[in-house]
């Protein structure tokens, strides 16, 4: 895995309200599989999908429990399905679908309707693309490193999990990790310090 040779970028979270004690494999293991990936209904004329697989194949059906659990880590990926149409080609369909109401006022909403139409069509007969984002949890620590820097594909990841899980991740920064460490009185005191008074120099 990638995660192991140091070769990525990622965003950490704290997980709000986990606790190590009495963390039991099974039972993360049946919660986490509740959002495998399902892929794309094309029939619904969805055009993305996402959900977690497994950390060693990411078109795997379930996940691997001997995978899933490393000493006090939980390895699993995110994998995010895209139907991506190209606009030459999508030019194509919007004729054929236009050839079906010859003769009609082709009005601005209609147009609409059209190009929806000829999307729809397109999607059907393509491939999507495959990403696949690693996830390493320490439940131990509770906190989660997910390899991708992407503020849009963190936002979908951290909207999945918590509904998947109901726990809340906070991304770690400067300022989540100095309300763990002070009091009221402390905090208030470091919100009002100017960023400059954070940098240190050796």
């Amino acid at each position: 895995m990638s995660v192991l040779s140091g070769s990525m970028s990622f965003k950490a979270y704290y997980l709000e309200s986990h606790t190590a004690l009495n963390f039991e494999q099974n039972e993360w293991f049946e919660k986490l599989n509740k959002g495998i990936f399902k892929g794309i209904d094309k029939d619904k004329n969805q055009k993305e999908a996402y959900g977690f697989t497994d950390s060693m194949d990411v078109f795997a059906t379930e996940l691997n429990i001997n995978n899933l659990f490393i000493d006090n880590y939980v390895y699993f990926n995110f994998r995010r399905d895209v139907i991506k149409l190209q606009k030459k080609m999508l030019n194509v369909f919007i004729k054929e679908v236009e050839n079906k109401y010859k003769g009609d006022n082709l009005t601005k909403n209609r147009m609409k309707d059209i190009k929806i139409e000829a999307e729809n069509l397109y999607a059907q007969k393509v491939l999507p693309n495959v990403y696949s984002y690693e996830i390493v949890w320490n439940y131990e620590a509770g906190i989660l490193y997910f390899f991708n820097n992407s503020k849009s594909i963190n936002e979908k990841f951290v909207d999945f999990f918590e509904k998947v899980t109901d726990l809340s991740l906070i991304e770690i920064e400067t300022s989540t990790i100095a309300y763990k460490l002070l009091n009221e009185k402390q905090f208030q005191q470091f919100e009002k310090l100017p960023p400059s008074t954070l940098v240190t120099f050796e």
